[in-house]
Order: structure tokens, then C-alpha cells, then sequence
């Protein structure tokens, strides 16, 4: 996970810890432990903060998919 790309999204969309914690229905320690990589951010998390950011594909794709995997969706896309 790209956690500093997730971070500047939240900036973008002017969204706190607290308003990300609310909507996940998680306390505010525990998004920030998640977002500071000391904790795990689940799949489930994972889509409804996209949801809940309105990130598109492609932002999901560069954000939460792991690098060498993110290079392998490149690499294929190439392809077809």
C-alpha cells in the first residue's frame, strides 16, 4: 500500500483521520495506526475508504495494489 498517496488523497478531498474513522466505524487511534503502517488497513477497509474518497481505478490500482503486482498490471495492459 501506498500510504503516502493515501494521505494525499485525504488532502485533497479535505478528509480527516476523525471523518475516515466515522465512516469506517473504527476509532480515530485505530485509523491512524492503520494508516501509519502499524496496523493493517483489510480489504473491506480498503474499498469503502476508496469508496468513501471517490478514487477512481486507476488510483486504487496505484494506492493499494503492491508495487511488484502493480508493475505485473502494467506489464499486461501493455500486452492486450
Amino acid at each position: 500500500m501506498d500510504i503516502q498517496k493515501l494521505k494525499g488523497k485525504l488532502l485533497e478531498r479535505g478528509k480527516t483521520y476523525a471523518d475516515c474513522a466515522a465512516h469506517l466505524g473504527i476509532s480515530v487511534t485505530t485509523i491512524s495506526n492503520k494508516l501509519n503502517d502499524k496496523s493493517i488497513l483489510d480489504i473491506s477497509e480498503a474499498n469503502d475508504l476508496s469508496d468513501y474518497l471517490e478514487l477512481t481505478e486507476r488510483e486504487r490500482i496505484d494506492i493499494f495494489l503492491p508495487t511488484r503486482l502493480h508493475d505485473m498490471q502494467e506489464k499486461q495492459g501493455k500486452d492486450v
